[in-house]
């Protein structure tokens, strides 16, 4: 992947923020008044009036005792008033002004994160990669010097030394292109065309599932089918493959560890994925394809790494 890809993260943070920021401001605005506060000038005399509408504005006007100075009905079939606002009303005049200003800010941030979308949404159709470029694979290897930097990564975090299921090793026999290790031929599938697609690949590192032990007191783990690196955006996804699904004991093991998933804060469809089969219907490859298209194109969700790593065991 070549280096300019990596921005986009940065960009999507900035999304985040802003909505998040949003978010608050939502739910500041609805404690304040609907309404604008005007100031009204004669010479050095300063008056405070403001438009208020409807029901809302009749409880205002009740409340702090406000002299209406006009009153008309609005196309809306509301009532709208202009009031008189003392000085001694100060906190009402306060909140008005507060409010106008949470919902210009909140339009403000509407605009921004609007342009935003647009522009992750360019991204999205134009993400450079060495196969869209040149699909043959023996000329790409001819660009190696130009996204090495990118192809290092990966392969340095695939190396990090974490904590792996040692169970069952006569099971891990599915050896992909890259010396990755599978339990069976649909993972060997699966992590084939992430592999081929750029993405970071583990298998079956052990999750601390945090604040939940089994009634012997101890302590609790996943271990993910795959594990993946996002080649653009660095971002972690988990994909499970089902592989018995008409064994009823194999089912029961796998809803309680979707819901160890859920304890720690991941969701299906956002950070992690399903693939499954049974013995009369196997994992197809335009099935595997589909899920590896789909992954490669999201750039939004995913867990973070900071956030993945603390729930990784890794070795000393």
């Amino acid at each position: 992947m070549l280096k300019e890809t990596v921005r986009f993260n940065e960009i999507l943070l900035c999304k985040t923020e802003l909505e998040n920021e949003r978010h608050g401001l939502k739910m500041q605005v609805r404690r304040m008044p609907r309404g604008c506060l005007e100031i009204a000038r004669n010479g050095s005399y300063i008056q405070w009036r403001a438009a208020l509408k409807g029901k809302e504005g009749e409880t205002l006007i009740e409340k702090y005792a406000l002299h209406v100075r006009t009153e008309r009905i609005g196309k809306d079939g509301e009532k709208r008033y202009v009031v008189n606002i003392p000085k001694s009303q100060d906190e009402l005049a306060k909140k008005l002004v507060k409010g106008e200003y949470l919902r210009k800010r909140i339009s403000s941030i509407d605009r921004i994160v609007d342009g935003l979308n647009s522009y992750i949404e360019v991204l999205r159709k134009n993400i450079i990669n060495e196969e869209s470029l040149v699909s043959v694979e023996e000329k790409r290897s001819l660009l190696e010097d130009l996204y090495s930097d990118e192809k290092e990564k990966i392969r340095k975090w695939e190396q990090l030394p974490y904590a792996r299921n040692e169970s069952r090793p006569e099971r891990k026999k599915h050896e992909t292109s890259t010396k990755i290790k599978g339990d069976s031929k649909s993972e060997e599938k699966l992590m084939e065309e992430f592999s081929r697609l750029g993405f970071g690949i583990w298998h079956e590192p052990k999750v601390i599932i945090t604040g939940v032990a089994d009634k012997y007191g101890k302590q609790q783990y996943e271990y993910p089918d795959i594990v993946l690196r996002h080649p653009v955006t660095g971002r972690i996804f988990i994909v499970e493959h089902c592989g018995l699904l008409d064994d009823t004991n194999y089912i029961y093991k796998t809803s309680r560890r979707l819901a160890n998933y859920s304890r720690i804060g991941l969701l299906i469809g956002k950070d992690i994925f399903f693939t499954s089969e049974t013995l009369e219907r196997p994992l197809c490859g335009p099935e595997v394809k589909a899920l590896a298209d789909h992954i490669s194109g999201d750039y939004e969700n995913g867990i973070s790494w900071e956030k993945f790593s603390r729930l990784v065991e890794f070795l000393q």
